[in-house]
Parts: C-alpha cells; structure tokens; sequence
C-alpha cells in the first residue's frame, strides 16, 4: 500500500481509537458523549479522501487502486443500506 493512504488511514484509525475510548467531555457543567454518526462521518471522509486520492494520482497502477475501489464501494453500501 503506498504511504500517503496509508497514512491517512491509520491517522483515522487513530482518532477512531481515540473517539470510541473517549467517555465524556464536559459541555457548560453537563457531561455530553461524543455522538456515533459523529465518527462514522470522521472515518467515512478519511477513507474517502485516501481513496479518492489514489484513484485520481497518475502515479499509482492499476492494481494499486482495487483497494480504493472497493472502500468507495463499502463506504456506497454503508451510507445506503435501507
């Protein structure tokens, strides 16, 4: 995998990590958790953006980008489920 997506899917992965272990943050006295959509929209731009980038760079081949295709895919399948 090249290093540019990879990066950037690990640095999701991360604040994925970082999100979900993340209880609280107080808000004006009251505690507020950190809403689920909230982090399914993080992960979905990052994997969108390392993706996209691939697909779109001239540098990369063509069996390089079967991965990015089938994110894009998940990511269609994700958002439309019924």
């Amino acid at each position: 995998m090249p290093k540019i997506p990879a990066y950037a899917v690990a640095i999701g992965a991360a604040l994925f990590v970082i999100y979900s272990w993340l209880p609280a943050l107080p808000t004006g006295g009251t505690l507020a958790i950190i809403p689920k959509e909230h982090m399914q929209i993080d992960m979905s731009v990052v994997l969108l953006a390392a993706s996209l980038f691939v697909i779109l760079w001239r540098g990369y081949a063509p069996k390089d980008k079967h991965w990015a295709y089938g994110t894009i895919g998940t990511l269609i399948g994700f958002w439309f489920h019924p």
